[in-house]
């Protein structure tokens, strides 16, 4: 028989108050983000300048380190992270091998991800460390060689991607752990052949736009883990599941199947949006919890995919014409009620990916490539001043019978 529960507010707690709602965790240097202006920022440098004239490894080195890295220190990265994939490469490909090919390209990863780590699991340990100013805390020893050991989760992810739609298609797979960034590598794997230069510095921008945003779910559960002293591969594996819910980072296939199965054409996309609207259902992909005005992302992926979809055509294209359409749609159906509502990052995200070659089942796939950097970068700084994260849970008692 199922308890009859006091309502929350009847404990002192408003029901917008659970989930650490607005409640400032801990702190953090990876990127700042204005809600109100609608501005992101990664170690203080604003997103437009990154997506425009980065790539996505140097935008990792800067969240890892805080600064962007010399083009002599990205090849020793690359060399270094090729010898460290290749070691990991039997076990990864033997187990990958048991799987089944048609396995959902992220529960896959949840499953293959851990496997990038050390196979010995050997978990970090903490020493006291006390500051120039007097201050006492606490920090991973040899945090140096667990970065490393964080770095290898990052770097082997592409590879990892790869290898696993090469095997949904049929296509003769591996572990790719050749040379030329991970944008590249990555797309490599996704097509089974070389990309063109245009794509790939598409993907570099794809990817620079989802490697960080703060206290997301799975950053969040990434830090949450990791503050146990978890390895790294089991931290970043954690993240992975929580990217994987269609209230994160599945939200970008959800909007491309809407678009693309449940919609069609331009033409029905008011009929659509007002039928989900009074359904009290979600359009996917629009809104979001932390910007009251557009996403930073969204106006540079919309760009980015109007770009590509008009120059390679087909389903995307057409595609990216009917979320234009839903977007309008859904803004004047708020605007009519008093609300200012617009695109996040996962709504353009689809059709660019698309236009690159990516099928739907692998965007978010995709996403988890691009976030593990933020994650790692979370990860490293939580483990440099770490505390053992505890939050307390208030009471909801049965009402009495």
């Amino acid at each position: 028989m199922a308890s009859v529960l006091r309502a929350p507010h009847a404990l002192g707690m408003k029901r917008e108050e659970r989930g650490l709602n607005g409640i400032e965790a801990d702190w953090s240097a990876t990127c700042a983000i204005d809600g109100q202006a609608g501005t992101l920022r990664y170690r203080d440098v604003d997103i437009d300048e990154l997506a425009t004239g980065w790539t996505f490894d140097e935008v990792a080195w800067l969240l890892l380190t805080g600064r962007r890295p010399s083009a002599d220190e990205l090849v020793s990265a690359e060399v270094e992270r090729r010898a460290r994939l290749e070691s990991r490469t039997p076990l990864l490909l033997s187990v990958l091998e048991q799987l089944p090919p048609d396995l959902h390209p992220m529960v896959a990863l949840e499953a293959l991800l851990p496997l990038l780590g050390r196979p010995d699991g050997d978990c970090p340990e903490l020493t006291a460390v006390t500051t120039a100013d007097g201050d006492r805390r606490h920090a991973v020893t040899e945090l140096e060689t667990w970065t490393h050991e964080a770095l290898d989760v990052v770097a082997g992810l592409p590879a990892l991607v790869g290898a696993l739609a090469a095997r949904r298609e049929g296509r003769p797979w591996t572990l790719d752990a050749g040379s030329g960034g991970s944008a590249r590598q990555l797309l490599r794997g996704l097509l089974g052949h070389e990309p063109d230069e245009d794509d790939v510095a598409a993907m570099d921008t794809c990817l620079i736009l989802q490697a960080e945003h703060g206290f997301n779910v799975s950053t969040f559960t990434a830090r949450v883990v990791g503050s146990s002293l978890a390895p790294p591969a089991s931290s970043l594996a954690s993240a992975v599941s929580g990217l994987h819910g269609r209230l994160h980072g599945g939200a970008d296939e959800r909007a491309y199947r809407m678009a693309r199965d449940e919609i069609g054409t331009p033409d029905r996309a008011v009929d659509h949006v007002r039928e989900v609207l009074d359904d009290g259902r979600r359009i996917w992909g629009v809104g979001h919890r932390v910007y009251r005005v557009r996403d930073p992302r969204a106006r540079i992926l919309q760009e980015l995919a109007d770009r590509l979809t008009a120059r390679k055509g087909g389903e995307a294209r057409q595609v990216f014409e009917v979320l234009v359409a839903v977007e309008e749609a859904v803004q004047a159906e708020m605007a009519a009620k008093g609300k200012a509502i617009a695109a996040n990052v996962e709504f353009y995200k689809g059709p660019a990916l698309a236009a690159l070659g990516v099928p739907p089942e692998l965007f978010t796939a995709v996403f988890a490539v691009a976030r593990s950097a933020g994650w790692a970068a979370h990860l490293l700084e939580l483990w440099d001043d770490h505390v053992l994260y505890r939050p307390r849970a208030r009471p909801r008692v049965s009402r009495p019978h």
